[in-house]
């Protein structure tokens, strides 16, 4: 059993496949975003056993899916362009078109049928993993699409990246998108009765309404609120509905930066739900080239959060690593 764990970090969405190599120190709850990283997951989790894969679609990314089959009774172009029409918003309002010096819409990759992905892809590596986990899925209502139309770097002509592109648009994915996917990857977990991770940013009462719905009455689902930021009354709300199912999961990047909530989120919040996370992507921390094999960033990154709770909790540092260790094989079990 690896000494720590990392319960959410991800590829970074500007990765450089294969030059960079993970130790064994770190048992690593890695998330697939889109249909870009989703086999780079796969494939680490065969290569590493420290590796457990987790398969999702971003909220970020789900503009990138559509629920209607293409028949080609529409040229490719319009159907793409009907698909974003119906799924993005200009700041939260519908859009009856676009611009025709608009280059956004020629940018945006031709979408991805929703079902025949989640049976070709997330259903096949589900079968074929020995572990595996629900995520990254979940709610955003805060986030607006960059110019490049879609966050990160995956486009196959290796173009080079200009910084001057990703400026963010007025697009946003609309909710109702948003929330037909995360729907599905909640059906997946409990057809295959798996951990779920969740985002969220400004949509905690939608995500509980939804959750509470669907994962309720399965005792065997488990949840982790990844880097947690909301309220102290949806905190509440999550743990009277789920008791010892519901985990609420800290890093560094994200809560220790927002200090007094997360003083007070972790006086609220039972022992028993608590995890800790990077919420980072691994081939930073482990990059071939940057000569990190060898380094303990990842672990140090883990240890201030353990550090900030052991402080907070007036625990030594061996009973907090030990208590959040017993939580995570609880919610991954």
């Amino acid at each position: 059993m690896a000494a720590f764990y990392d319960a959410h970090c991800h590829l970074s969405p500007f990765f450089v496949k294969n030059e960079f190599d993970v130790r064994d120190g770190v048992c690593i709850n890695l998330m697939s975003t889109n249909q870009f990283d989703v086999y780079e997951v796969f494939k680490l989790s065969k290569k590493y056993e420290n590796i457990i894969p987790c398969y999702g679609i971003h909220p970020w990314y789900s503009h990138l899916f559509t629920f209607d089959e293409y028949d080609g009774n529409l040229s490719k172009e319009e159907f793409k362009k009907i698909h974003y029409l119906k799924v993005l918003t200009n700041m939260g309002k519908k859009i009856d078109s676009f611009d025709d010096n608009d280059k956004f819409l020629s940018i945006l990759p031709f979408p991805i049928f929703i079902k025949d992905y989640i049976s070709n892809v997330i259903e096949k590596y589900i079968k074929e993993s020995k572990d595996s986990m629900i995520g990254e899925i979940g709610l955003d209502k805060l986030f607006r699409i960059p110019s490049t139309g879609y966050f990160g770097y995956y486009r196959d002509d290796k173009e080079e990246y200009d910084n001057n592109d990703k400026k963010l648009t007025n697009y946003k994915v609309s909710m109702d998108h948003q929330i037909l996917i995360f729907k599905e990857f909640l059906k997946i977990s409990l057809i295959y009765e798996k951990p779920i991770s969740l985002h969220c940013v400004k949509a905690h009462g939608i995500l509980l309404d939804i959750v509470q719905k669907f994962c309720l009455e399965n005792t065997k689902i488990t949840i982790c609120l990844h880097s947690y930021t909301g309220s102290i009354d949806q905190s509440k709300n999550w743990i009277k509905l789920f008791k010892n199912r519901i985990f609420f999961s800290f890093s560094k990047i994200i809560n220790l930066a927002k200090d007094e909530i997360f003083c007070e989120l972790i006086n609220i919040i039972p022992d028993k739900n608590i995890l800790i996370e990077t919420d980072l992507g691994i081939d930073n921390y482990y990059n071939l080239n940057l000569n990190l094999k060898y380094d303990n960033k990842h672990i140090d990154d883990l240890n201030q959060v353990i550090y900030k709770i052991s402080y907070l909790k007036n625990w030594n540092y061996d009973f907090t690593k030990s208590k959040i260790l017993e939580n995570w094989n609880n919610f991954k079990k």
